[in-house]
């Protein structure tokens, strides 16, 4: 979530925080994970990684199609995600959810 604040976009699968901070192509990327695609040494030719297929299909065009072209990502990220998760807001919630208080923030 720091990066976030730092305005890096996120590449990861879709649990934790990222469940809730991703918009596709907005804040960032998901690999997608499939059960199927477990590693098997004795397989002798494997299906492409999933992480390998963003990377190479999304990811990475980005970064290199234009000289900025990865900025607006990072702005998004700031916004979205950089406003939403944060202490003040985690307190505010624990707050509510466990004492029945709150502190007002609301986003």
């Amino acid at each position: 979530m720091k990066a976030a604040l730092n305005g890096v976009p996120s590449l990861s699968t879709l649990d934790g925080w990222w469940v809730e901070g991703f918009v596709d192509g907005v804040t960032g990327w998901t690999i997608p994970t499939d059960e199927r695609l477990v590693d098997d040494p004795a397989e002798p030719r494997r299906p492409p990684s999933p992480c390998n297929d963003v990377l190479g299909s999304r990811v990475l065009p980005t970064y290199y199609s234009e000289p900025y072209g990865v900025l607006p990502l990072g702005r998004s990220s700031i916004v979205l995600n950089g406003s939403f998760f944060s202490a003040q807001r985690m307190v505010d919630e624990y707050a509510g959810r466990a004492y029945g208080l709150g502190f007002g923030f609301r986003v």
